[in-house]
């Protein structure tokens, strides 16, 4: 089914409420010195962004990491100073949204940067295992608020020979391999497609 562009709506539709929520949204606008149609809008914004929002992160969080075995027997060898390691396992370990107040969609033209941090978690013989976090800035360049993704990613390496921890704490500053960030591209493009942020990745 085809997404229903912006021309597909009317901005007007009829809603029958309760009396008694009737008058309960004219009092909460008034103290809001607002009228009742404007107080109305900004509830069903806030009610329709939320519900957006928890809708995109569950699909986001649904995200698998397929065809990991052929990605791994098609990464080529990567070639450090002392060791050389393969990505042996990948896994997403954590994934957010982080909003602007009661809002999803940033208005007008809109900037994004994207940071990149490498930890060591462990070393073991020939393992190495790494935690990489991305984070993906959208930031409004009319109204400067951003909206945030975040994703932590571990990955396993495999190398030739045993390693030491002090070689595998040098290679926190190497990407090891393509993969994690191409994992990370495709959530963001995930986001950006879904909300139709006017954005492109670099």
């Amino acid at each position: 089914m085809r997404r229903r562009m912006i021309r597909d709506y009317s901005g007007r539709f009829l809603i029958r409420i309760p009396i008694s929520l009737h008058r309960t949204l004219a009092e909460q606008a008034t103290a809001d010195r607002i009228s009742i149609n404007q107080y109305a809008l900004f509830l069903l914004a806030r009610g329709a962004s939320l519900r957006e929002f928890e809708h995109l992160l569950k699909s986001l969080k649904a995200t698998k990491i397929r065809n990991l075995d052929t990605i791994i027997e098609s990464e080529r060898l990567v070639q450090t100073p002392k060791v050389r390691l393969r990505l042996m396992g990948l896994s997403l370990k954590e994934l957010a949204i982080v909003k602007p107040s009661s809002k999803l969609y940033l208005e007008g033209s809109l900037s994004i940067k994207v940071d990149e941090h490498q930890e060591l978690l462990e070393v073991e013989g020939k393992e190495v295992k790494m935690s990489t976090t991305y984070i993906a800035k959208i930031t409004s360049k009319q109204t400067k608020e951003e909206l945030h993704l975040k994703a932590i990613l571990h990955s396993t390496y495999l190398g030739i020979r045993p390693i030491s921890r002090e070689i595998a704490k040098n290679l926190t500053e190497l990407r090891l391999a393509a993969y994690p960030s191409k994992i990370f591209r495709e959530l963001l493009e995930k986001l950006i497609y879904n909300l139709n942020l006017d954005v492109a990745i670099g």
